[in-house]
C-alpha cells in the first residue's frame, strides 16, 4: 500500500497487513479472510451497510469451522446465527441464515 504525506512529495510503501511466520496460522488467517470477504460481498450486493459488529460476527462465523480443524473451539455457531438474525436487515438476514443452515 502506498502512503503519501499530504502537501509533500514524501511517500513510502507499507504492507497492508503483516501475517505470522507460522505456516498453519498464516494459512488459517488467509482462509478466514477469504470466507469473510465472500460473505461480505454477498451481503453488500443488497446495498446494506454492515456495522462493525456484524462484520465481527461474520469473521467469527467464518473462523469457527477453520479453527475447529486446528482443534480450537472459539464459540457457539447457534449464538452467532442468533446475533446475525438480530442484527441484519430482513432480506440479508434471510440469506445469511439460509447459508448457515
Amino acid at each position: 500500500m502506498r502512503h503519501q504525506i499530504a502537501g509533500t512529495s514524501i511517500e513510502w510503501e507499507q504492507a497492508s497487513k503483516i501475517l505470522p511466520l507460522d505456516t498453519l496460522t498464516r494459512t488459517a488467517i488467509l482462509r478466514i479472510e477469504q470466507d469473510v470477504q465472500t460473505a461480505l460481498e454477498e451481503l453488500q450486493q443488497h446495498g446494506v451497510h454492515l456495522p462493525s459488529r456484524v462484520r465481527s460476527v461474520l469473521w467469527l462465523r467464518s473462523a469457527l469451522p477453520i479453527m475447529a480443524e486446528y482443534g480450537h473451539s472459539i464459540g457457539d455457531a447457534e449464538q452467532l446465527r442468533a446475533l446475525l438474525a438480530a442484527w441484519l436487515p430482513q432480506e440479508p438476514r434471510q440469506r445469511a441464515l439460509a447459508a448457515n443452515a
